[in-house]
């Protein structure tokens, strides 16, 4: 079937299966930084990728971005996200601070991102 679920064919020939589900790829939304999941074919902000039946990412070779920042939200799933992005990262550690971080096109490299990220301890 799909390499994910078992199927057995019983003696009067009727075949069963268990419909296992699957492991997905994850990626990052790229207006939120939110983890998303995908099952098949789909786009992580940057290059068009296809999920494998074990979860693995294939993608094609990236593409240059120059409109994204790459980065890992508090899942640990890296991806893009695109200018504008605001992405607060909660500390750590106990008694951290957190981070307000936001995608910003960078103003000394034309063509270029940069992910800035300030701490916020009120």
């Amino acid at each position: 079937m799909d390499g994910c679920s078992t199927c057995t064919c019983n003696e009067g020939g009727d075949v069963s299966c268990d419909f296992k589900l699957c492991a997905p790829c994850h990626y990052l939304d790229s207006n939120s930084g939110q983890t998303m999941r995908a099952w098949g074919p789909f786009h992580n902000g940057c290059s068009h990728c296809i999920c494998t039946h074990t979860g693995l990412a294939l993608c094609a070779e990236p593409q240059w971005c120059p409109h994204m920042c790459y980065m890992t939200n508090g899942e640990g799933v890296q991806g893009w996200v695109n200018f504008g992005t605001t992405v607060i990262e909660m500390p750590k550690e106990e008694g951290g601070c957190p981070k307000v971080c936001i995608c910003k096109q960078n103003e000394q490299w034309l063509g270029a991102a940069s992910y800035e990220c300030e701490e916020k301890c009120d």
